[in-house]
C-alpha cells in the first residue's frame, strides 16, 4: 500500500515539475467548428538554466543564440550571446555598455523552427525600464515580411512617456532593392489601456496569424486589434497580392533603434550599469497550430461516404452496352473480318452495398474467326470488384508524392478517370479537373494548410481519399 502511495505521490510531483506555466490559461483565439489547438514543439516555458556563450542542449534544441542572419543589430546595437540567459524560470534579455566602445550589447535569440499561418503565438513578458526596444517578433528569412507580436519601449524617461504607455502591435512589408518599408500607421497600432505604464507589470501578448490577409492581436486574453484585407496588410503590393504568406522565424531581443536614438531616446552609460533596469523578462512563449478533431474527421468521412451512396449512378445497362461496343470496335480492328456477336441481358441500375446485382463478361471462343461476348447477370460482388479493381472506399486508387521539388500528387487507376475534385473539409469544391485518362498529377504546393478530400470519379463510381496540406 505504501509503495502505491509513494508512486502516486512521485507521479503527481513529476507532473507539477514538468507542467507548462500556461496550462491553466485559456487560448483566446477561436477556431472554426471541428478544429482544436495543438501545442507546437517550439513553445518554451524557460523552466531550466542556460547561460553565457555556451548554452546547454535544452536551449539549443529550440533556439539559436543570435539573430537569424549575420547582422549584428541596428544603430548602436551589437547582439552578444553573453547578454541572453535563462535562469529563475525566465528568459532574460539584458543590455550593457560594450567595453571600450559606444556600442550597446544586448541579447537576441531566434527560433530553430520556422512557422507559417495559421498559427497562434502568445508570450508573457515584463518589458525593461529602458529606452531600448523590447520585442518578440517574426521575420521571414529574406527579411521582406515581419509581424511584431510585441514591440515596446518602457523607459521612465519623461521624453518616453507617450511610448511607455503603449504597446506597438504592427507588421511590416519590405522591398529590399530599392529599400521600401510599409507598416500600418493607424492609432490602433499603438495599444493604450487607461494609462498603464507597461514596464510596471507582466502582460500577455499574442497574435493569431489566421491567413495571409488576417492578423488578430490579443492583450491579456482579449482581442484588441484585427488587421484584415489587402488595403491594410499590403497596400503597396510588395507581396504581389499574396499577403503575409512566407514562413517566419520567431525572434526575441532588445535593441537600440536609430529613429529613437535620433530623438535622444537611448540609454546613458549610467542607465546601462543598472542591470535590473535593463533586463527584459520573458516568462514563456506558447505556439499553437489548428488541427481537425478526430471526431470531425470521422464525421466528414462519413458524410462523404453517405453522399457517395446517394449520388446518382449511370444506368449500368447503358454503361455495359457502351463498354461492349468499345470492345467490339477493338476486336474489329484487330481481327479484320472476324465476327463479334454481342448478347446483352437486362441488368439492374440500383447500387446496394449489401446485395448488388452486377455483371461480368465472359468471352466464348468458337473459332479463330469468331468471338462471342456474353454479358451475364451475377450477384458475385467480389468477382465484379476484383475484375474492375474499383471500390467505393479509401483505397480505390493509388496516390503518392513524386520526386519533383514541388509538391506533386500522382493519382493512378486501372480505369479511365473522368474527373478529379479537390474539396475543403466542409465539402466545398476547391478545385475541379476533367481528366479522361488513367494517370493524373495534382500540384498541391500552394494549397493553404488544412484538411482536404480528393474525389476521383470513374463514370458511375466515386472514390475518395483524404489529404492534409502541411506548412
Amino acid at each position: 500500500m505504501m509503495n502505491k502511495i509513494t508512486i502516486t505521490y512521485l507521479f503527481l510531483i513529476n507532473n507539477l515539475l514538468f507542467s507548462q506555466d500556461w496550462n491553466n490559461i485559456a487560448i483566446p483565439a477561436k477556431l472554426d467548428e471541428g478544429y482544436k489547438w495543438e501545442l507546437h514543439s517550439q513553445s518554451d516555458d524557460f523552466n531550466y538554466e542556460s547561460q553565457g556563450n555556451y548554452k546547454n542542449l535544452t536551449f539549443k534544441n529550440k533556439w539559436i543564440d543570435t539573430f537569424h542572419n549575420p547582422w549584428k543589430g541596428p544603430g548602436l546595437t551589437e547582439w552578444d550571446q553573453n547578454f541572453s540567459e535563462i535562469s529563475d524560470g525566465y528568459l532574460k534579455i539584458k543590455a550593457g555598455q560594450k567595453k571600450g566602445s559606444k556600442k550597446i550589447n544586448t541579447g537576441c535569440i531566434t527560433s530553430k523552427v520556422k512557422l507559417k499561418y495559421p498559427v497562434f503565438i502568445e508570450t508573457k513578458v515584463k518589458i525593461s525600464n529602458s529606452s531600448l526596444s523590447c520585442a518578440v517578433w517574426m521575420l521571414s528569412p529574406d527579411d521582406t515580411q515581419e509581424i511584431d507580436i510585441i514591440e515596446a519601449y518602457g523607459s521612465d524617461n519623461q521624453n518616453n512617456d507617450w511610448y511607455s504607455k503603449r504597446i506597438h502591435l504592427s507588421h511590416h512589408m519590405f522591398k529590399r532593392s530599392p529599400f521600401e518599408d510599409y507598416q500600418p500607421t493607424d492609432d490602433e497600432s499603438w495599444y493604450f489601456s487607461n494609462g498603464t505604464t507597461w514596464h510596471e507589470k507582466w502582460v500577455r501578448v499574442g497574435v493569431y496569424w489566421k491567413d495571409p490577409f488576417t492578423l488578430e492581436y490579443y492583450i491579456d486574453g482579449e482581442m484588441v486589434r484585427e488587421v484584415k484585407g489587402m488595403d491594410i496588410i499590403d497596400p503597396n503590393n510588395y507581396s504581389e497580392k499574396k499577403g503575409i504568406y512566407k514562413e517566419m522565424d520567431i525572434i526575441i531581443n532588445a535593441e537600440d533603434q536609430t529613429w529613437r536614438a535620433s530623438k535622444g531616446l537611448t540609454p546613458s552609460k549610467k542607465d546601462l550599469k543598472n542591470v535590473k533596469k535593463n533586463t527584459f523578462l520573458v516568462d514563456w512563449i506558447r505556439i499553437y497550430k489548428p488541427v481537425m478533431t478526430e471526431e470531425f474527421v470521422s464525421l466528414q468521412r462519413q458524410n462523404v461516404l453517405e453522399e457517395t451512396n446517394k449520388a446518382p449512378l449511370i444506368d449500368v445497362e447503358k454503361k455495359l452496352t457502351s463498354t461492349v461496343k468499345e470492345l467490339t470496335n477493338i476486336k474489329k480492328e484487330k481481327l479484320d473480318n472476324n465476327i463479334v456477336e454481342v448478347t446483352e441481358k437486362q441488368t439492374t441500375n440500383k447500387f446496394d452495398s449489401n446485395s448488388i446485382t452486377t455483371t461480368h463478361k465472359k468471352i466464348v471462343s468458337d473459332s479463330l474467326k469468331t468471338k462471342k461476348i456474353v454479358v451475364e447477370k451475377s450477384i458475385d460482388n467480389q468477382l465484379f470488384t476484383k475484375e474492375n479493381k474499383i471500390n467505393i472506399d479509401y483505397k480505390s486508387f493509388t496516390m503518392y508524392k513524386t520526386n519533383d521539388k514541388s509538391k506533386i500528387l500522382e493519382i493512378t487507376s486501372d480505369m479511365f478517370i473522368n474527373k478529379v475534385q479537390l474539396l475543403t473539409h466542409k465539402l466545398n469544391v476547391f478545385q475541379e479537373f476533367a481528366i479522361d485518362k488513367k494517370i493524373t498529377k495534382l500540384n498541391v504546393s500552394d494549397l493553404p494548410k488544412g484538411f482536404y478530400y480528393i474525389n476521383v470519379l470513374f463514370d458511375d463510381k466515386l472514390a475518395t481519399q483524404t489529404y492534409s496540406a502541411k506548412e
